[in-house]
């Protein structure tokens, strides 16, 4: 198994600092890639996400590489979740619930099996060919009405809003070439992501794409912090 990936993770042209995370590592037959994005307006949204990075990057390194040859990919992902429920409630112990939180999209890959898993609007994308679909839900309200109209957006849940967390999870068998996407809000509300993904992935590197997507979101404004991966698989 061979991974081709890059990412960046920038200010943007209008905060003053930058509240979103990302974590990007491989081994021969596994990879783990996550981006977090710190709930802005609340206070200390960065340190949430970084505590994401951080605990995972921790978990890798010590929990799962001196293992990963005799580890499944079920008792794996079992790990991760108790890991990421093991945050958020470090999170709403520290500052109470609602006070400090963060969005979160992971990618975790081990041998010819994937996961995603999310909570929040960070997203996930897989494109397979020349198909690209969204892996994750945007875990936002959606207004019905004009009388609700103010609420449409708002986040139903995230890491830090409430002491039981509701994440989602999905898994999948991988197939040759199948390529993934991590992205927070402040990448695709700045870029129109289908024809990048689908079509200059299929001809360049993925620094390459990575470069022309921050090139587009920095055109377009880049009204808020933004942090993306993309990842190539070869079976």
């Amino acid at each position: 198994m061979k991974f081709k990936y890059a990412g960046c993770s920038e200010t943007g042209s209008v905060r003053d600092h930058n509240e979103d995370a990302l974590l990007m590592r491989t081994c021969e037959n596994a990879g783990l890639f996550l981006v977090a994005d710190g709930i802005g307006g609340r206070a200390d949204g960065e340190i949430v996400s970084a505590k994401l990075r951080d605990d995972y990057d921790r978990w890798w390194k010590r929990d799962f590489l001196p293992v990963r040859d005799s580890l499944s990919f079920h008792d794996a992902l079992e790990q991760i979740k108790n890991t990421l429920l093991r945050i958020n409630r470090e999170v709403v112990e520290r500052y109470g619930e609602k006070r400090a939180g963060s969005t979160l999209v992971l990618l975790f890959v081990l041998g010819g099996n994937c996961a995603c898993l999310w909570t929040g609007d960070s997203r996930i994308y897989r494109f397979r060919g020349l198909t690209l679909g969204q892996m994750s839900r945007d875990d936002a309200y959606r207004a019905k009405g004009a009388a609700d109209a103010k609420l449409n957006g708002k986040l139903i849940s995230a890491v830090g809003l409430r002491t039981s967390l509701e994440y989602n999870t999905r898994t999948d068998t991988l197939k040759n070439d199948d390529g993934f996407f991590l992205c927070s809000d402040g990448v695709y509300r700045f870029a129109k992501l289908k024809r990048r993904l689908l079509m200059d992935t299929a001809f360049s590197a993925p620094e390459s794409v990575v470069a022309g997507i921050r090139k587009e979101v920095l055109r377009n404004g880049a009204g808020d912090n933004f942090t993306m991966a993309l990842v190539k698989i070869k079976l």
